[in-house]
């Protein structure tokens, strides 16, 4: 009778145990907060916009943006497989006729591809490994960088 009575418990105990296990739903990981991230909002291609190259190999991009070379902005970051690959300059410099940029790349000597855009066409092709600073105008077109 002990044996028939712990063999029951024991068939229940695992088949809760199971049934436990098989309905729980997978916890997706957490997004990680990074400051000055890329915003993650679809690119509207209105004004300055970028797009990070497939050959791009650092694993983390920071950008200044400006009117003036001397006057850039705050740094804008984007990490691999984490921001979208394309995305919009903010709204203080989306509309500028010279845009100056500053970019860096890391780890630093990873190569960093990158085309700058002005609403429908590509205008600069950028690629570098450690840092750069660029002039771009809003005439100019690059037949590499194609929307």
């Amino acid at each position: 009778m002990i044996r028939t009575a712990l063999a029951v418990m024991t068939a229940t105990v695992a088949a809760a145990t199971l049934a436990t296990t098989l309905s729980a739903a997978p916890v997706p990981a957490p997004q990680v907060e990074r400051p000055n991230a890329v915003p993650s909002a679809p690119v509207t291609r209105s004004g300055w916009w970028i797009r990070v190259n497939p050959a791009n190999q650092a694993d983390n991009v920071s950008w200044r943006f400006g009117a003036a070379r001397n006057k850039l902005s705050n740094p804008l970051r984007w990490w691999k497989n984490e921001q979208p690959i394309e995305f919009d300059l903010p709204d203080a410099q989306r509309s500028v006729t010279e845009l100056h940029l500053a970019a860096i790349g890391l780890p630093y000597k990873a190569q960093v591809s990158f085309c700058v855009f002005f609403a429908d066409h590509g205008a600069k092709l950028v690629e570098f490994d450690g840092e750069k600073a660029e002039q771009v105008s809003q005439d100019q077109q690059e037949p590499a960088c194609v929307p």
